[in-house]
């Protein structure tokens, strides 16, 4: 099954909103934690379709950052 992690970004939009409504820390932590997985994956996935290059799991964080 493949995630669509454009929807994190959404979902990072609308826990920030209600973080900011509510003075929620947990939502705001957790707003910018799927934010950043968000343009993280999306990166990695257009690293590897578009550039071609093999991202190593262990790795993804260091090399979608170089």
């Amino acid at each position: 099954m493949s995630f669509n992690w454009s929807n994190f970004h959404l979902l990072a939009t609308e826990l920030k909103s209600q973080g900011h409504q509510t003075n929620d820390e947990a939502k705001l932590r957790s707003s910018i934690s799927r934010a950043y997985y968000s343009a993280l994956i999306s990166s990695r996935n257009f690293m590897e379709q578009i550039d071609g290059v093999k991202v190593k799991n262990h790795r993804t964080h260091r090399q979608v950052i170089t």
